[in-house]
């Protein structure tokens, strides 16, 4: 083990007969402070990785940053970089990049956030890809999403299965499944800043649908958009034939 900082690395361990792990760095005050048996883990910043303790299967964590993944007891293969980036996790196979990315996540699994603050709310959701700041910021339960852009899928809270590439994308849609949206605001509301649908496309700029609770909606073309469930929206009303 290699150890540099006040308080650091077992400390509460190495006075006594505690057993450390081995093949383990820390790098900052209180960085690895509880463990005991955990092995192959890297800590670098204040209180980083401060909670992880022992288990035949705690390894290979890493967290860069201020009390970045501070949380995690138990978990194994996470990766933290940033401040306070994967700070409340206890679960595993986590990449967090990114200054309070996945922050207040608990115990989420195999979940991807780059970018400030992404993906910050996620609780029991699983295998998520986030890219960019804010990006699935109010995530709670849902899993399989794929957020590309500043704030995209930004509200939603459980819905599944969705994907959102560009600036604000789906950033509206607090519930719904199933959905894809590609193009700068696309696949939101005309007025409401908290809407559902499921089963959905949009494709361009501004891409919309003025009704909530809509389903099977496709919606194609620059400032298009879709007014009911089952139906196909192709191009806004300056387009002629």
């Amino acid at each position: 083990n290699t150890f540099f900082g006040v308080g650091v690395i077992g400390a509460g361990t190495l006075s006594g007969t505690g057993n450390l792990g081995r093949y383990n760095t820390a790098y900052g005050n209180l960085a690895l402070y509880s463990i005991t048996t955990a092995t192959a883990n890297s800590a670098f910043g204040y209180q980083a990785l401060y909670s992880l303790t022992t288990s035949t299967s705690v390894y290979a964590n890493s967290a860069f940053g201020y009390q970045a993944l501070y949380s995690v007891t138990t978990g194994y293969d996470n990766s933290a970089f940033g401040a306070s980036a994967l700070y409340a996790n206890t679960g595993n196979q986590n990449c967090a990049f990114g200054h309070a990315a996945m922050s207040s996540s608990t115990s989420g699994n195999d979940n991807c956030a780059f970018g400030r603050s992404a993906l910050d709310s996620v609780n029991i959701g699983n295998n998520n890809c986030v890219f960019g700041n804010t990006a699935l910021y109010s995530n709670t339960s849902g899993s399989e999403n794929c957020a590309f852009g500043y704030n995209a899928l930004a509200r939603n809270t459980t819905g599944t299965g969705n994907s959102g590439y560009g600036y604000y994308s789906l950033g509206d849609m607090s519930a719904g499944s199933q959905n894809t949206a590609i193009g700068y605001w696309s696949g939101n509301h005309t007025t409401l800043n908290s809407y559902t649908i499921d089963n959905s496309l949009f494709l361009g700029y501004n891409t919309q649908v003025d009704a909530t609770g809509l389903t099977n909606c496709i919606v194609i073309g620059h400032n298009t958009t879709g007014t009911a469930s089952h139906q196909v929206t192709l191009g806004n009303t300056l387009i002629t034939t």
